[in-house]
């Protein structure tokens, strides 16, 4: 992969579903085994091929911007994934407020509880010419043109509240944000494709200042140009919460914001390899034994967790060092352990942690066999 990083302001539009606020708890026992592994079959032009390949993009975009207004206009539950504490925020409801109860938020509400996760993503363009909403040609789907019928309230909404000045007002904060964004996305993204077993061509990561908590990523595959694709995730750009690390304040966000790009990324690695155990992690779990929360149900579903968040102590442990890999793996240990209420976290991370930095390079799939060798039953 080229060294570079492509910073652009891409346009396209991003929709969520519902089911970001529908979660249930189910017993992961439950379940017969099904593949944890979600792609999009999307078509591709050779002009987006050939100036993508090999690039990590980093943006912003008018559409997802406007999603972001409409949750936030919607109110709850849909604006829980809005960060409404912020004076950008607060400027934005002040300007969108006299349009509030335009018929768009209401197929905008309809649509979003129709929709269970994972929704589709990039689905549309924004024309800067017409200054409207189209169809997505490049992230095309099958399965995303029903989501079509939203597009001409959508327009109507944009046109009167006047969505174009609103985000032009805000362009240099867009680009200023995306400038300081302080993660090495190449250097992750090398890691795993050194170590993984699938291989990707694009690494792109779509943000807004309304991002809140809730992040999250989807893979495209065009079946052509010998399959060419694409890793999107959406994550925020800048560290909000409050964290004790012995490391300045630079390197403290540094290293949050790492963990939560990287944990995303590590899903379009870590799932496949799952996919093929399915039924030995089925066997090897005990129901809720695993996890105590709510929102899973699924044996692989909560073992990706497991893998993705204990992967992130190897990574810094190879780009930072030992002792900020043991500083990082108590932080993991303490969200997934205490706040995410993965029970066995704790031990299975440092299992993990001590055969890779007792192995010579471990490749996911040698870490994987370790795994259920260590934890297969009897």
């Amino acid at each position: 992969m080229r060294q570079k990083i492509v910073v652009s302001i891409i346009l396209g539009l991003t929709l969520l579903g519902a089911g970001l606020y529908g979660l249930y708890h189910h017993r992961i026992g439950q379940y017969k085994p099904y593949i944890t592994t979600s792609i999009h079959i999307s078509s591709f032009s050779d002009d987006y091929v050939d100036v993508y390949a090999n690039q990590v993009v980093v943006e912003t975009n008018p559409g997802f911007e406007l999603v972001y207004v409409l949750l936030a206009l919607a109110g709850e539950p849909y604006a829980r994934s809005v960060d409404q504490n912020t004076p950008y925020y607060d400027a934005m409801m002040q300007y969108f407020k006299p349009y509030e109860h335009h018929q768009a938020i209401d197929d905008f509400k309809t649509f979003m509880n129709n929709n269970s996760l994972p929704t589709a993503a990039m689905l549309f363009a924004y024309d800067s010419v017409d200054n409207t909403l189209v169809f997505n040609d490049e992230h095309e789907s099958a399965s995303m043109h029903r989501f079509n019928t939203i597009i001409p309230e959508l327009n109507r909404f944009m046109e009167a509240s006047d969505f174009d000045t609103f985000y032009a007002d805000y362009t240099l904060m867009y680009q200023e944000t995306i400038d300081d964004y302080p993660v090495d996305l190449m250097s992750m993204w090398s890691w795993f494709e050194a170590r993984g077993e699938n291989s990707y061509d694009v690494l792109r990561l779509v943000t807004s200042p309304l991002l809140g908590s809730h992040h999250y990523t989807h893979r495209f595959k065009d079946h052509r140009h010998g399959g060419f694709e694409e890793m999107v995730a959406f994550v925020p750009v800048e560290y909000k919460g409050a964290s004790q690390l012995p490391f300045d304040e630079d390197t403290t966000a540094k290293l949050l914001l790492t963990q939560m790009m990287f944990t995303e990324i590590a899903h379009h690695y870590v799932n496949p390899i799952t996919d093929q155990h399915l039924h030995e992690v089925f066997g090897l779990m005990d129901e809720d034994a695993w996890y105590q929360g709510p929102g899973y149900g699924h044996a692989g579903l909560v073992f990706n967790e497991y893998m993705t968040w204990a992967l992130f102590a190897l990574y810094v442990y190879d780009v930072y060092g030992e002792h900020t890999a043991l500083v990082m793996q108590d932080v993991v240990d303490d969200i997934m352990v205490n706040h995410r209420q993965f029970t066995h976290f704790k031990s299975f991370n440092a299992h993990t942690y001590d055969f890779y930095t007792s192995s010579d390079q471990a490749t996911l799939k040698q870490i994987y066999d370790d795994l259920l060798r260590h934890y297969r039953k009897p």
